[in-house]
């Protein structure tokens, strides 16, 4: 049997087992805990790090800062505020959780609602895990629209970092405001023997045949403007875009790009996808909207599938074509065309030629496109700001406001002439300006109107007057634009009118000065010195605005034009200005509707169309005007106005400014009054005014200005 001492041995033995047994489970149990702490210290610091993922030799990326303020419907690159360590651009994937931040695969973004926020990630293609986040948020529309007014006027050119952290974008708006016309974006198709020319789309949208109803879609388009600056040349290129009533795809672009003497006017018709059917282009010192008719010179592209069918070059009345395969040269036999020559046939220099207008074309097309679609161009708000004598106000404050959002915009100063010109984007938008400056009173113009057809906004001259206290007599004369006197000697007088005088300019609705009835043709009123707008009322009149400037250098008088009430579908263009120069003509182009085309040119020497739609009734030769138009019944198609100074252009004064310095004003008038006026663009050379035109019953602003007449006669035949 063991002894006493076995048994003490066995014990301790068992004890020291069991010690090391527990002491192997404490280290264990501490080292787990200490390998499992530092994982977690790990995975806290990444979820911490902002996104940022600091990673192990697989790399790392992040973002330079939590949250990012952007524009709204303006691409951002947001790759350029991505840091890369061991993983390159190419191998970053970009995602976003908002349906309203929509992600390009290089890291560009579009916000497309205003005071969205969402997420944007940039993930590594080769371990997801590899990330960084940053929150895109874009401002509210008022806000927005605020920044986006700045940033045209000069401001927001630099990131800006408020004291949250948040980055706020520099403003795009600058760069958006250029296109790369011949940018090489497109290989030209495939070329095949049997594509031709599907002439459907040209013959169904211009007015081909007045009396036909199978054509003539553009006179219901609905039609944008926008203008941009061609990256190539640096020449201002306006846009007109013919959309599809019923689809709102675009049809037609008319591209004017101002050269030096000239304007470079190119058409473009598209398919209902957007692909290049039809080209048309060639030069001019105006532009008359028409089409490619047979006669006319400049050069036509006809596309199928992305390439080149036909080439037409028409000069002096002569015209070669050039096509690639016989099915199209069979088409334009048929079509009784001429000197057609088979691309086969052709020499190698003039099938370099073809090859490099079908390329060159088709891009400019297809460019022309994306950036009208995509870009929203800028307009301007434009005049002058002038003492009583006429000299301008130089390094007054002229401060744009929103009347939609109650908010200031932006502030500009006049130059050494009195001139100011405000960028604003090109939407529906109501604006009112306030003049500042030093020792003279304030003065504000209201009711600015823009929309989306209108890339020229030239105001009226407002007038300064000193600090003064004193009231000064006035003289209100009230006459009938449409008829005349019993004695011929000027404009019928208006009796049994009401009145009112309001405070700043083209106020229709602010609070009254002065207002009552006035039985005679005249009313004496005594006002303080400074801008005023002066409404007259009467029974079977449209009532009539006016501005009038009280200063006691001035004799403080106002001529008001209305006129008579107007039927359902009758417009009235009445056209006035100041004694120089002294003979403003009205020349309105009106459809043809099956009469010749000298019939539809309503002016002094052809005052009256032949089925008596269209009548000049009054023509003025000696100043002040006034100038009236009738229209009635307004017919389907297409009219132009435009106003010529005729005392300079009969002379070939083309670069006077006299008609700029006018202070010439067309008011439109229809059944419900007056429903838009137009001021004449300042600070230009020129003699030919083309003020506005009407389509589908809509009137839609041109306002272009040419210093040029060419060949076109019409604007100086002998009186």
């Amino acid at each position: 049997m063991p002894g006493q001492s076995d048994k003490k041995n066995k014990g301790i033995l068992t004890t020291c087992i069991a010690a090391g047994i527990s002491t192997v489970l404490v280290v264990s149990f501490l080292l787990f805990v200490f390998l499992s702490g530092g994982e977690q210290e790990e995975y806290k610091k990444r979820t911490e790090d902002d996104g940022a993922v600091t990673g192990d030799a697989r790399g790392m990326i992040s973002f330079t800062a939590d949250t990012y303020e952007v524009e709204t419907n303006q691409e951002m690159d947001m790759g350029k505020y991505l840091q890369c360590e061991g993983i390159t651009a190419d191998d970053i994937t970009w995602s976003s959780d908002s349906e309203s931040l929509v992600v390009g695969s290089k890291g560009h973004v579009v916000a497309k609602d205003y005071g969205m926020s969402g997420i944007l990630r940039a993930s590594s293609m080769a371990d997801e895990s590899i990330h960084a986040e940053c929150v895109i948020q874009s401002r509210s529309e008022a806000e927005d629209f605020v920044y986006q007014v700045e940033a045209l006027n000069g401001g927001h050119v630099e990131d800006e970092t408020t004291d949250e952290g948040i980055v706020k974008l520099a403003s795009s708006g600058k760069e958006e405001q250029s296109i790369d016309i011949k940018a090489a974006n497109k290989e030209p198709g495939k070329r095949d023997k049997d594509n031709i020319w599907d002439k459907r789309i040209f013959y169904k949208l211009e007015e081909i045949n007045p009396d036909s109803d199978e054509d003539g879609l553009i006179n219901s388009c609905r039609i944008e403007k926008k203008i941009f600056t061609n990256n190539e040349t640096g020449n201002e290129v306006e846009y007109e875009i013919y959309h599809n009533p019923d689809t709102d795809s675009i049809h037609k672009i008319v591209s004017i790009e101002y050269a030096d003497k000239h304007l470079e006017i190119t058409e473009y018709y598209y398919t209902d996808d957007g692909t290049v059917n039809f080209i048309y282009a060639y030069n001019d010192v105006n532009y008359t909207p028409s089409y490619a008719t047979p006669d006319r010179d400049g050069e036509r592209y006809f596309f199928c599938n992305d390439t080149l069918t036909a080439w037409r070059i028409v000069e002096d009345g002569k015209e070669v074509n050039y096509c690639y395969g016989r099915a199209e040269k069979e088409r334009l036999t048929k079509e009784g065309r001429s000197n057609i020559k088979l691309y086969k046939d052709c020499s190698e220099e003039r099938r370099s030629s073809y090859d490099s207008k079908e390329a060159e074309m088709l891009n400019a097309a297809l460019n022309t496109l994306d950036k009208v679609k995509n870009g929203e161009g800028s307009g301007t708000i434009s005049g002058y700001l002038e003492l009583a004598s006429g000299e301008g106000v130089k390094g007054a404050s002229v401060n744009l406001e929103s009347a939609d959002y109650d908010v200031p915009l932006c502030s500009v100063s006049t130059d050494e002439k009195g001139y100011y010109e405000i960028l604003v984007p090109i939407r529906e938008a109501d604006y009112n300006l306030e003049f500042e400056k030093d020792g003279y009173l304030d003065e504000k113009l209201y009711g600015i109107e823009a929309n989306e057809s209108e890339i020229s906004l030239s105001q009226e001259v407002v007038y300064l007057s000193g600090e003064d206290e004193n009231e000064y007599d006035c003289v209100l004369n009230f006459y009938d634009a449409l008829h005349k006197s019993a004695d011929g000697m000027g404009m019928a007088e208006l009796y049994d009118l009401y009145v009112t005088v309001r405070r700043g300019v083209n106020n229709r609705a602010g609070d009254a000065l002065f207002e009552g009835y006035v039985s005679g043709g005249m009313q004496r009123i005594r006002l303080k010195p400074g801008m005023y707008t002066v409404q007259m009322s009467g029974d079977g009149y449209m009532d009539a605005y006016s501005s009038l400037f009280v200063s006691g250098e001035t004799g403080n008088q106002l001529a008001i034009y209305a006129t008579p009430e107007l039927d359902e579908d009758e417009y009235r263009i009445v056209l006035t200005w100041n004694s120089e120069p002294a003979d403003l003509d009205s020349h309105l182009f009106a459809p043809p509707d099956g009469t010749s085309a000298d019939d539809c040119h309503i002016c002094y020497y052809h005052m009256k169309d032949s089925i008596g739609n269209v009548s000049l009734d009054v023509d003025d030769v000696d100043g002040y005007g006034p100038e009236t138009i009738t229209i009635s019944p307004v017919k389907q198609g297409q009219y132009k106005f435009y106003v010529c100074d005729y005392t300079n252009c009969s002379q070939n004064k083309e670069n006077s400014r006299q008609m700029s310095e006018s202070s010439a004003t067309v008011r439109v008038y229809g059944r419900q009054g007056l429903i838009r006026t137009f001021y004449v663009p300042v600070n230009r050379e020129g003699v030919i005014w083309e003020v506005f035109e009407i389509r589908g019953g809509t009137i839609i602003p041109t306002q272009r200005y040419y210093d040029a007449i060419g060949n076109k006669t019409w604007w100086q035949m002998g009186k």
